[in-house]
């Protein structure tokens, strides 16, 4: 069973021990995201529309590609993304084979 403690702290002493705590939090979150900014930095992520512009298709036709799997998304909330990079590759490569692009 959980164990409620009550201590006594000035408004002054909490500020203090919650603001250390976003720090740290920050600091590890500011060297995790340093740790990966070599190649993800340089990424350009497009939204729908712009894959669909960038691709000269539809925005049917960017679904029914995502669904077959021959573009891979990346959800952030409910917005769909595409690597611009991926995007070129596949570009390139249908131009070789002449697939479903």
């Amino acid at each position: 069973m959980n164990s409620i403690q009550l201590i006594q702290i000035t408004p002054q002493e909490l500020m203090q021990l919650v603001s250390n705590a976003v720090n740290e939090q920050f600091q590890e979150l500011k060297s995790l995201l340093k740790g990966n900014s070599s190649k993800e930095e340089e990424e350009e992520y497009l939204t729908r529309r712009e894959a669909s512009k960038f691709l000269n298709s539809s925005l049917t036709t960017i679904n029914q590609w995502q669904k077959q799997g021959i573009i891979t998304h990346y959800k952030l909330g409910n917005k769909n993304f595409y690597k611009k990079s991926e995007l070129e590759a596949k570009i390139s490569a249908s131009n070789t084979t002449k697939s479903n692009f």
